[in-house]
């Protein structure tokens, strides 16, 4: 498959099968990644793999506390909640992306934007091997309680949850906006 198909194809994943994706998989996928990247940014990245149902189960937990904290969270049936609980206890898989965040705002800066890279990398090649993620960003993941509850130190920044699963139902594409609509020359005339 060329890279440039990949890129037009992949999309975010919210519907996954019952099938587990074998670590062995999860491994190759994360080395591939690794090996696009800068070998110093992945010294300052950690992955938290939740696999196991009781893993998936404990992030859910804690991510369903962060997320009643928030505004929206308030004003969300118990209900909803549960069912957000068993919908991320039931994914094939969650990984939690942590950067270290210490050093000149540059520098901050920087390390974010390379897991990012890494990120974008790591979910075409699982789209190549029929792996679908989803990045979540939500207000409840940055809750210093949900840190906490991660074990993550003062010293560290929470890129974004990954959900992954091999693809159930791959959603049909979104009208893409061209870039002549994005871009402006600088100065303007």
């Amino acid at each position: 498959m060329k890279v440039e198909s990949i890129i037009r194809e992949r999309r975010s994943i919210r519907k996954f099968s019952d099938q587990p994706v074998p670590d062995h998989l999860i491994q190759d996928v994360l080395n591939q990644a690794s090996n696009l990247c800068d070998s110093q940014m992945l010294n300052a990245m950690t992955l938290m793999l939740a696999l196991s149902h009781e893993s998936k189960t404990r992030l859910s937990r804690y991510m369903m506390d962060s997320f009643a904290v928030t505004r929206f969270g308030k004003l969300t049936p118990k209900p909803l909640k549960e069912t957000m609980v068993k919908y991320f206890s039931e994914v094939p898989g969650l990984v939690a992306v942590v950067v270290e965040d210490h050093g000149s705002p540059e520098q901050r800066d920087r390390q974010y934007a390379n897991v990012c890279f890494y990120l974008q990398n790591l979910q075409l090649l699982a789209w190549e091997n029929g792996i679908g993620m989803f990045w979540r960003t939500d207000e409840m993941l940055y809750t210093r309680s949900f840190f906490e509850q991660l074990g993550m130190s003062e010293r560290e920044r929470l890129v974004g949850i990954l959900i992954f699963g091999f693809i159930d139902k791959t959603p049909r594409p979104r009208k893409r906006t061209p870039a002549a609509k994005k871009w402006s020359r600088w100065p303007q005339t």
